[in-house]
């Protein structure tokens, strides 16, 4: 479902044009017809027929062109007051396919089967290369408490260093 949206001011900024009631009613129907049609803000004639519940649609139309609210296209108008406020159709789909992803995954979930595709990354860090600073160092001292590590040395035929320390390590 999509929405229109109309900030507060709307009425003030009609009545700043003196805006008729017709012309009023005619705009409004025409952002709830081109966003429930998801097109962009183009409107033909016929859909102004179809849409256009006010007695003098004609009238409301010359007047929503006269005061900058609609403009001429080809083939019909294109409404411009408010149209900032109102997502773009590829934006309207792009959260659609999302939002249809999500419910499909939660459905799954629910049922107790397993995600098609993984919502996170295998591995937590962004580039799998990544590597801490010290792979020496296994792990923080907080508190006083001791934190061991070992540092191999089979690299160079020696034994195993074992270091324990309280405060950080040895200088």
């Amino acid at each position: 479902m999509t929405w229109a949206k109309i900030p507060d001011e709307f009425p003030d900024m009609c009545a700043s044009v003196d805006l008729s009631d017709a012309a009023f009613r005619t705009h409004v129907e025409a952002l709830c017809w081109v966003m429930r049609r998801e097109n962009g803000g183009f409107i033909t004639d016929r859909d102004v027929r179809r849409f256009g519940e006010s007695k003098d649609v004609n009238a409301a139309v010359v007047e929503l062109l006269a005061t900058g609210f609609w403009r001429t296209a080809a083939g019909g108008y294109t409404v411009m007051a408010l149209m900032e406020h109102q997502p773009e159709p590829e934006v309207i789909r792009a959260r659609r396919r999302n939002d249809a992803t999500r419910q499909r995954r939660k459905r799954r979930k629910a049922a107790g089967l397993p995600d098609e595709e993984p919502s996170r990354p295998v591995s937590r860090r962004d580039n799998p290369r990544d590597h801490p600073r010290d792979p020496v160092r296994v792990g923080p001292v907080r508190d006083g408490v001791t934190s061991t590590t070992e540092l191999r040395l089979e690299d160079r035929g020696e034994e195993t260093a074992r270091f324990s320390w309280a405060a950080g390590p040895p200088a």
